[in-house]
């Protein structure tokens, strides 16, 4: 099996375990390189109207000569994340919907699903409220495209995989999903599953229709 490990940690870190997987390449520092200044600092220059961008972080997606990359923006508030070809030509990108305050990509995981099909997971932190009560979610959107061919890309909106959540003076709790990939019916295309106690969301994906969940 391809042997693939992205991770993408920003300042945000959460006290999250999850099976890391043998295709699984890892990533770190998202929005700066290696132990520069804090995010905050170092990227997000809070103003009226600002537009942040990180570096592109390098990845080879289909086969080709020349690498793929990918990148995080900010656009007045708004989070994006867009995937480029070899030549830095964006090629597709999608706004991620954030919720509160602090939202931001912190994780992203290429996963194969087979031997012709591959997916982007990327962790988006939502943000969080806390007008009333405090309340914080996290969720997943898959990247996917087929027979390494960059044209099929599409995506879609995953499960949440965090939540947190006090009541004002009360206490605070967290629910952490475990992910884990599994070819549970035999077709040689792995299945995405977030768990969490006796919850279980599974999600497969079907050539030429895209995900559908279980």
């Amino acid at each position: 099996m391809e042997k693939i490990s992205i991770y993408v940690i920003l300042i945000f870190f959460l006290n999250f375990t999850n099976a890391v997987c043998q295709d699984e390449r890892l990533f770190r520092d998202l929005m700066g390189q290696g132990a520069k200044k804090p995010f905050s600092e170092s990227v997000l220059k809070k103003r009226v109207h600002w537009h942040a961008l990180s570096p592109f972080y390098e990845i080879e997606m289909d086969g080709l000569p020349g690498k793929e990359s990918f990148r995080v923006e900010k656009r007045d508030g708004e989070d994006w994340f867009s995937l480029f070809n070899q030549y830095k030509e964006k090629i597709f990108s999608k706004k991620l919907d954030s919720l509160g305050k602090d939202s931001k990509v912190f994780r992203v995981s290429q996963r194969v699903l087979s031997k012709d099909l591959k997916t982007l997971i990327v962790y988006f932190y939502n943000g969080f409220t806390d007008v009333l009560n405090f309340e914080g979610k996290g969720r997943l959107y898959f990247f996917t495209w087929e027979d390494n061919n960059l044209k099929t890309l599409n995506s879609f909106k995953g499960p949440i995989f965090w939540h947190e959540f006090s009541p004002r003076n009360g206490y605070y709790h967290r629910r952490v999903y475990d992910l884990s990939l599994y070819d549970s019916n035999g077709d040689g295309i792995k299945e995405i599953i977030v768990k969490h106690g006796p919850t279980t969301k599974l999600f497969f994906y079907k050539k030429k229709k895209g995900w559908q969940r279980f």
